[in-house]
């Protein structure tokens, strides 16, 4: 079954066009990887897709259900979780509660705010620092706290914006590993960004190459990567991760 689409979604920002007519479809529990170099469009397509932006033409569904347009809150609400490339926390509050704020706005109430954001942080790796002031973290950490506070709302569908971006190899593992036992034991579906190609055929039941706004290619991970197309636009101008 189909979880999410988009089909010929296009934006414009006072005559630059930064998406022409994308398509992309995730079906259930399965992880789409989206690559491209810087400014190719990716972010700006999850903006769309989770209404921080509206499309200028285009549709974006949810379980068949038009949901184009809808803001990120009422998306939220129905299991469309992001997270973002730059991390924002309320610095001066703890990870905890940053992880309990995400939680409530989700509609977990009283007993089970506490008990969601517990499993979340729980899930991160952050327990140990569940009580430091968000703001302390170093950048590594706070990536694991964005993605501990997406995990706290329940996600249907997980779209992740570089988030395994500024970690070192040692810190990707576990990410990576969580990742595979969201999908395998909560059939989480995803969509990530994402500039390590280790990670994309790690991950990645599928893949779109965007350029320019539109998609150059799509397919498994490795014809992908494969395609001279792909290598001439992006990899070769981009250096390859481990």
């Amino acid at each position: 079954m189909t979880v999410l689409e988009a089909t010929a979604v296009t934006k414009s920002f006072r005559g630059l066009q930064a998406l022409r007519g994308v398509d992309i479809s995730v079906e259930e529990g399965q992880i789409l990887g989206i690559i491209g170099a810087n400014g190719a469009g990716k972010t700006t397509l999850f903006n769309c897709i989770t209404g921080a932006f509206a499309p200028t033409s285009g549709r974006v569904t949810l379980d068949g259900e038009d949901v184009t347009g809808l803001p990120a809150h009422q998306l939220a609400r129905r299991g469309m979780v992001r997270t973002f490339q730059l991390m924002r926390p309320f610095a001066t509050m703890s990870v905890l509660e940053n992880v309990e704020i995400a939680a409530m706005s989700r509609g977990a109430r009283g007993a089970d705010v506490r008990r969601e954001a517990a499993r979340a942080v729980e899930r991160t790796g952050l327990a140990e620092w569940a009580g430091r002031r968000s703001g302390s973290l170093p950048a590594g950490m706070q990536k694991r706290l964005e993605l501990a506070r997406a995990l706290a709302m329940r996600p249907r569908v997980l779209l992740l914006d570089e988030v395994l971006a500024g970690l070192v190899p040692a810190e990707r593992a576990p990410v990576l590993d969580l990742l595979e036992d969201l999908r395998r034991q909560e059939g989480t579906t995803m969509v990530f960004i994402e500039h390590i190609m280790a990670a994309v055929r790690r991950l990645s039941d599928h893949v779109v190459m965007m350029d320019q706004g539109a998609v150059l290619a799509r397919g498994d991970a490795e014809s992908v990567l494969s395609d001279p197309k792909v290598v001439e636009a992006y990899l070769g101008k981009e250096t390859r991760s481990a």
